[in-house]
């Protein structure tokens, strides 16, 4: 039997369209679960994942938490591979009393999910399930652990359609997946990116950088997300490391997502985007990577596409300079 990779994860899903609603592209995973060898590859990259979070962090997982339905797949070897616990996030009316519970809409409509009611005051939690999609099953399941007392380490799931919002929805979280969907087909290594429209109310400006290497031109502050940073992390670093200036949770507002298979040059990304209302009086580009440029905060001052770096930057700031502040 041949020993199979994560390249070949996308040809063990078949996307069914308008399924369970219409103008639904479903990913079934049943290629997946009844090819031999599959479910073990899938243990294997997020038990890897789960320990190099330990490491970094310095911290132990105590339980994995599964979504119900399809989350029980993944989510019961994968806390038999490292040793701990799992727990149930189901849907409601399936767990006997006592329970909590979180309302959430989800791509196809509004869903209840519950936990059985535990002391989780110290623990880590993983959470995990077969896709991530608007998001809403995740943060509502996410909250229910930390109502209970516990800790997110991460959010992990098989696929990831980023243009319907989920890790937008999630960017106080630190997520993991093994495939994106970019432009109808499953990607391998997508990096994930976060970009920030940076406003001085203050002073009427906006700041953006100008990029001193390839892809040339004018460009809105941010960068890769790194290791295993939440969205949020990543911007209020990459904020600080391109222009010096320091911003807090409370200075940044997630706005959109960017994705696309010709968005950038150097290969497949999506960017988690932000407004940020920040004092930049005193910033300062990255010596010999880029330099500070100033804008008056309206429309009409933007400049002309042809000199983005990337040419989604320019529709974003777009929409943004014609939204409320």
């Amino acid at each position: 039997m041949k020993r199979l990779t994560l390249d070949d994860l996308p040809g063990l899903f078949t996307p069914i369209l308008d399924f369970p609603e219409k103008g639904i592209r479903f990913w079934n995973i049943e290629d997946l679960t009844a090819t031999p060898g599959a479910l073990e590859l899938v243990t294997s990259l997020f038990a890897g994942h789960c320990r190099g979070w330990e490491r970094v962090n310095l911290r132990r997982i105590d339980y994995i938490a599964a979504f119900d339905a399809r989350g029980f797949i993944f989510g019961a070897p994968l806390a038999r591979e490292l040793g701990i616990g799992l727990l149930q996030i189901r849907k409601k009316g399936k767990l006997p009393p006592r329970t909590i519970s979180a309302s959430y809409q989800k791509e196809y409509g509004p869903d209840t999910l519950e936990m059985t009611e535990r002391d989780l005051t110290g623990k880590v939690v993983v959470g995990i399930d077969d896709l991530l999609a608007t998001g809403g099953t995740a943060e509502a399941g996410c909250k229910l652990i930390e109502k209970l007392g516990g800790t997110v380490a991460a959010f992990m799931a098989v696929t990831d359609l980023p243009s319907l919002g989920g890790r937008l929805r999630l960017h106080e979280y630190h997520c993991f997946t093994l495939m994106t969907e970019i432009d109808g087909e499953l990607k391998l290594r997508v990096r994930y990116c976060v970009d920030g429209g940076m406003f001085d109310t203050a002073a009427k400006e906006l700041l953006l950088i100008n990029r001193l290497s390839e892809p040339t031109g004018v460009a809105m502050v941010g960068g890769g997300i790194d290791g295993y940073e939440s969205p949020l992390q990543a911007m209020i670093r990459e904020t600080m490391e391109e222009t010096g200036c320091y911003v807090t949770p409370d200075d940044l507002m997630p706005h959109s997502v960017l994705v696309g298979a010709d968005r950038d040059p150097r290969g497949d990304q999506v960017s988690i985007v932000y407004r940020i209302h920040a004092d930049t009086q005193d910033a300062q580009g990255e010596p010999g990577k880029t330099t500070i440029v100033r804008h008056p905060n309206k429309p009409t001052a933007l400049p002309d596409k042809a000199g983005f770096a990337f040419g989604d930057h320019h529709r974003a700031l777009s929409t943004m300079l014609t939204e409320p502040a």
